[in-house]
């Protein structure tokens, strides 16, 4: 193998290690954010729009129906906006 074949591998490389390294800055970002959330959630009790809920869900049951409930975009979007 030649010297520029070399340096060529080293480059690449380096650039894919360059890109990983970015691509775990933003998911450690991205699951801190998440952290957040779900303390918060954790630490409040906020009534859902459906009757009967309060979040954060108690139990696997009610996480299922939760599930259930999600799978409609539009009961989503009302749960998941701001």
């Amino acid at each position: 193998m030649n010297v520029n074949n070399r340096l060529l591998i080293s480059l690449v490389v380096l650039e894919f290690q360059e890109e990983c390294l970015h691509n775990q800055q933003l998911l450690l970002e991205r699951v801190q954010q998440l952290e957040k959330v779900v303390l918060h959630s954790l630490q409040t009790n906020i009534s859902s729009s459906v009757p009967g809920w309060t979040w954060p869900v108690q139990n696997e049951l009610q996480l299922l129906a939760v599930e259930d409930w999600l799978k409609d975009s539009n009961h989503y979007q009302q749960e998941v906006q701001p």
